[in-house]
């Protein structure tokens, strides 16, 4: 398979998603039918961030793969766990990954080894966060920001984890939330390096819109 298709999956399953959204219907978009090519992808060539696509997906309506089963990519994404706990990005451990990872697999927590990835994963996004309570990318790339810190939230909210209670979780007195709130300006978007950011602002809400849901006990994000 052309490794340049494969990456389409990421994007495959942001379109169906964002149509389901909508309320309108994924196997009809421009002439392309989006969902079919998801539910028949060849998963054995998914990396950590494709399996997470293809398992938000099918949350999102119950879907029912055709080519493959859902435990199949739960297994696949497991294998894509490192050492330290956290799922790999280019070849190391990354936080934004770990997150989405973490609120893909909290739908199959029923699954062969799933919750001792999940505690590994927690584990790792624990040793992470910083003293003010946010979150950098990984070791090579530390910097705080707004996307690695939502989409830390994102995972620990979609495995029942309340950041401001749990003591992993507030470092000198000091939380995720708080952390994630300065980062939002005046605009009201949130910023990445001292500059209003769409990516940034997008990976803010999801991870405050999860956590909400979790405070109010309802289903996952990507659960439509």
């Amino acid at each position: 398979a052309n490794s340049a298709k494969l990456t389409y999956v990421t994007t495959w399953s942001s379109i169906v998603q964002s149509v389901n959204a909508l309320g309108y219907s994924p196997e009809n978009i421009g002439g392309e039918n989006y969902l079919d090519k998801i539910l028949n992808f060849d998963v054995s060539q998914c990396d950590a961030s494709m399996c997470i696509a293809i398992l938000k997906t099918l949350q999102g309506k119950d879907y029912a793969p055709v080519s493959y089963t859902a435990e199949a990519v739960v297994q696949k994404l497991l294998q894509e766990q490192a050492e330290d706990g956290g799922f790999e990005s280019w070849g190391s451990s990354n936080v934004d990954v770990t997150g989405d990872a973490l609120a893909a697999l909290a739908a199959y927590r029923h699954m062969a080894g799933v919750e001792d990835a999940i505690n590994k994963a927690v584990n790792y996004l624990s040793q992470l966060q910083k003293e003010d309570g946010s979150f950098g990318q990984n070791a090579a790339y530390p910097t705080s920001n707004a996307d690695s810190t939502g989409r830390a939230l994102l995972g620990l909210a979609s495995v029942g984890i309340d950041p401001l209670t749990d003591e992993r979780f507030i470092k000198d007195n000091n939380n995720i939330i708080m952390a994630l709130l300065n980062f939002q300006n005046e605009e009201g978007a949130f910023e990445y390096s001292g500059s209003s950011s769409s990516y940034a602002t997008v990976d803010a809400m999801q991870g405050l819109s999860a956590y909400v849901r979790f405070l109010e006990g309802q289903e996952g994000l990507y659960d439509l």
